[in-house]
């Protein structure tokens, strides 16, 4: 709240001019100062697979001038992938939600753990929207909502919003083609050590070097192809 000084000076003609020193008359000057004490500021929980940002911004534009001071868009990427497109899509959200009765302002943290940048760039009083659809690991190979597990861990009172996220889906193909790859990644692993050991054992000198220096090749490429294929 700021306050200033405002100077009242009678009119030159008036009765009271003559009277010294100024009266000075205290004055608060605030925007709505009482509607915006009872406002709160939110943190808006954006993942990179957002879907429709232009739907999304309006929701947050209809949520925000009713009841926030200030909007905090809090993205998680976990990958230079999603790191790329999120700060891209950060930047659209932004523009679109600038000049409007709140204010805005948004940051994308890398890493894995929602509750660590929520605990970094949040107060305890701030209201925490989280959507429906992202689950998180508990326990094992058990997943949880999100929600859920904010509202255990976090003291800031949760939100829940949904729409806007593509839903998590089981994929049998995707466990079974990450399976896939390790197994032949082990696989190879263990055909090129066993090659290395019987040339260790079998030949020496500048004909087993070079023999040798060719398995390493072999295997620094085909690893690097069966990765592209099923990484």
């Amino acid at each position: 709240m700021i306050t200033t000084s405002k100077i009242s000076i009678p009119a030159a003609d008036s009765a009271v001019s003559n009277f010294l020193p100024l009266q000075v008359e205290k004055k608060t000057v605030s925007n709505s100062a009482l509607i915006l004490q009872k406002k709160d500021n939110v943190i808006f929980l954006v993942p990179p697979q957002i879907q429709d940002v232009t739907s999304f911004c309006s929701f947050v534009k209809k949520t925000a001038e009713k009841t926030a001071l200030s909007v905090f868009l809090l993205m998680l990427a976990s990958n230079y992938e999603e790191e790329a497109s999120g700060h891209m899509k950060l930047i659209l959200m932004t523009s679109a939600l600038t000049g409007y009765s709140f204010q805005i302002d948004s940051q994308l943290v890398l890493g894995n753990s929602w509750i660590d940048a929520i605990h970094k760039y949040s107060h305890p009083d701030d209201v925490v929207f989280c959507p429906k659809e992202i689950q998180v690991a508990s326990y094992f190979f058990f997943r949880e909502p999100l929600a859920d597990q904010l509202i255990r861990k976090i003291p800031n009172s949760v939100q829940i919003y949904s729409e806007f996220v593509r839903p998590h889906s089981f994929s049998v193909w995707k466990i079974g083609r990450q399976m896939l790859y390790w197994i032949g990644l082990l696989l190879l692993l263990a055909g090129f050590l066993k090659a290395e050991g019987i040339i260790s054992d079998n030949l020496s000198g500048a004909m087993g070097s070079v023999i040798m220096f060719l398995i390493v090749a072999g295997e620094i490429i085909l690893i690097y192809c069966w990765s592209l294929f099923l990484g």
